[in-house]
């Protein structure tokens, strides 16, 4: 009558080797963070930051006016003696 629920996948410990819930984020012997895998809603998120921020960029470099540089350079002539 009890529905078979699928075994966890355990996550070895990379610093003590013993095994861990997949679902835990830190080691419970040694208190060593387990890595988790970025999900698909984080990745997009991310990537779509970084576009968001790269268009952000470009449209602050193509909307600048041309300014004049503040350096001025001495002209050098030249003249035939």
């Amino acid at each position: 009558m009890f529905m078979d629920q699928p075994t966890p996948n355990y996550r070895i410990c990379k610093n003590c080797g013993n095994r861990n819930h997949p679902d835990s984020g830190q080691c419970p012997w040694c208190g060593a963070a387990l890595r988790r895998p970025m999900d698909w809603f984080s990745f997009f998120g991310l990537i779509l930051i970084l576009l968001v921020v790269i268009g952000l960029i470009v449209y602050a470099v193509w909307i600048r006016s041309p300014s004049e540089s503040k350096i001025h350079l001495p002209v050098i002539s030249h003249s035939v003696e």
